[in-house]
């Protein structure tokens, strides 16, 4: 299954890359970059000429009624933090140019064969920088950190150790005794532990 996913993918690139060819607005596909700044590695599905401006497209496919009702509210969290890098990078690349400093996430639904699209910007506020979806202003997550996790998973990659957990398997005593007095623990859960039953 993975691999036909892979290729369907592929396939829906393609699609929209010899759309762009017919209606005259193509720019660029298949492009490649690195992010020396931090240290990413990517490919963007395709630039296109819209009024003058450049834009970039993110293409996507998915299936089923769920994904179709999730899609038409907005794209998917992994496919927007996916081309805020992707605009951001271009963004820092691009300065003073004709470029839009927009994309849009296509989705072409492989069932129904309906399309959908988001436009995708980035604002700051706070100090930091956080994806626009649709004109929508969103703080589902900042750039910044993103770019943590990144930097965090090349030290451990440099140091040859297994990534930082932000979570515990299982929680100590101390902690467990903490919560419970603090009414983060249910009575019957507390109990179960208490008698060895259970792991929290």
């Amino acid at each position: 299954k993975g691999q036909s996913v892979f290729d369907m993918g592929n396939m829906v690139e393609g699609w929209y890359i010899e759309q762009s060819k017919k209606l005259g607005i193509w720019a660029a596909d298949g492009v490649k970059y690195y992010d020396q700044l931090h240290n990413i590695t990517a490919k963007i599905d395709l630039f296109v000429f819209i009024d003058i401006q450049l834009y970039g497209i993110e293409c996507k496919s998915a299936y089923g009624h769920n994904a179709d009702k999730e899609l038409k509210e907005g794209p998917k969290v992994g496919h927007l933090m996916q081309t805020c890098l992707y605009l951001d990078f271009v963004n820092r690349t691009l300065k003073g140019s004709n470029w839009s400093s927009r994309f849009y996430i296509e989705y072409f639904m492989r069932d129904s064969c309906l399309l959908y699209e988001h436009l995708i910007e980035l604002y700051t506020a706070d100090g930091k920088t956080w994806p626009k979806v649709n004109g929508i202003e969103t703080r589902l997550f900042n750039l910044e950190g993103i770019y943590d996790r990144y930097s965090q998973l090349g030290v451990c990659v440099n140091l040859n150790t297994p990534p930082f957990r932000d979570f515990m398997y299982e929680y100590g005593t101390d902690d467990i005794e903490a919560m419970h007095k603090a009414g983060k623990i249910s009575k019957s859960r507390y109990d179960a532990w208490s008698k060895g039953k259970k792991t929290i």
